[in-house]
This record gives structure tokens, sequence and C-alpha cells, in this order.
């Protein structure tokens, strides 16, 4: 019940590139594993697809940057990977049950007044 090597090889590439645009073929490539196989296997190892593991990471690498009022959520997006702001609401609401612009004044309510 051992996890393969790729396992925390990808888990590391995703994380350190959270922001890269990644495909499943050079992923595959990298991990030097068939695209079906990497496919296949992910949700065993990650208990979620690809995609939705990227967006994870993506959202959590923002959480930091929403404690900076200073940095418009359009700026967010776009550093943690997002095609734009649109995306990054819906994905932060999906994962989070917030929007990203009520989180950060919550935050700053809970954390600075």
């Amino acid at each position: 019940n051992t996890k393969p090597i790729w396992v925390n090889k990808l888990k590391e590439i995703l994380h350190d590139e959270f922001a890269k645009k990644h495909t499943l073929q050079e992923l595959s490539e990298e991990l030097d594993i068939h695209p079906a196989h990497l496919s296949r296997d992910f949700s065993k190892y990650f208990y979620c697809n690809l995609g939705e593991y990227i967006r994870k990471i993506r959202i959590e690498k923002s959480l930091a940057l929403l404690s900076n009022r200073q940095i418009p959520l359009t700026q967010i997006a776009f550093d943690c990977g997002f095609a734009d702001q649109s995306h990054y609401r819906r994905s932060f609401k999906a994962l989070k049950g917030i929007n990203p612009s009520k989180f950060r004044k919550l935050f700053w309510k809970d954390n600075w007044c």
C-alpha cells in the first residue's frame, strides 16, 4: 500500500508551480508515466481530479494574499494562476462557501479592528 514515487513528485511540482498552466501530457512526460495511467490513478492518491486539486492549491495560496488590502482581487487571481477574476471568485466560493471580497472583509474585521 505504498505510494508510487510519482505521487510525491507530482505533489511537489503542483505546489511549487501552482500558477503554471499544467497539461496532463506535460506532467506525464515529466513523471515518466503514461497520461492515461496518471489520469486514472490521480484520484486514488489525491481524492479528487487533477483540475480540482490545482484549484484547491491556488485558492489556498490566495488566502495569504487576501490579507493585504492593497492587492486587488484581479491581481490575486492572476498571481495564483486563474485566467480571470470571475473564475477565481467562482472557484473560491465553491471551495470556501464565501466570495473572496467578503472573506477579505471578515479577515480584516476579525484580525485588525
